[in-house]
């Protein structure tokens, strides 16, 4: 079973970090950081990694997962400014 450990709402849509459901090779804990985009009808992608990596997840590192996973989804992304 997958426990949700945290959730953020971003400008793009909602990244959350959940414990993985298959570790299977792996003698290190792994984290599933997914990414649901607000328009997509809840379909996204996840990206696994070692549990450690994401021990400091911030909303910074969830703003950040959302762009580079959006950019994955996406032929073009709308324009937007960044300061």
């Amino acid at each position: 079973m997958m426990t949700l450990k945290h959730k953020f709402d971003t400008k793009r849509g909602v990244v959350s970090l959940s414990n993985s459901f298959a570790k299977l090779g792996c003698d290190k804990p792994q984290t599933d950081i997914t990414y649901k985009p607000n328009n997509y009808n809840d379909w996204g992608i996840t990206r696994t990694v070692n549990t450690i990596e994401v021990q400091d997840f911030t909303r910074s590192d969830a703003e950040f997962f959302a762009i580079v996973a959006e950019s994955k989804l996406r032929i073009t992304l709308p324009f937007e400014v960044v300061s």
